[in-house]
């Protein structure tokens, strides 16, 4: 295997990871609920509504709370 091989392999490999937790903050993003957990909006809570599961939940309540609207445009610059 050539340095050349190498190099590609480690590249195509960052940017398949890179792309796939792109593609999970735009579901999680784009499907938030603030009902679903852990949310302190309605108790208790109904099922998770988010694409993403109570995983994508998380992550998009802590992004809107920390960051707000303004999560988009960092998602898409």
């Amino acid at each position: 295997m050539t340095d050349n091989e190498r190099t590609n392999i480690a590249r195509n490999t960052v940017l398949f990871l890179a792309i796939g937790a792109w593609s999970f903050l735009l579901l999680a993003l784009g499907s938030f609920q603030p009902t679903d957990w852990p949310s302190h909006t309605v108790f208790p809570h109904p099922p998770t509504q988010n694409l993403c599961g109570t995983a994508g939940a998380f992550v998009a309540y802590y992004l809107f709370l920390a960051i707000g609207q303004g999560v988009f445009p960092m998602l898409f610059f």
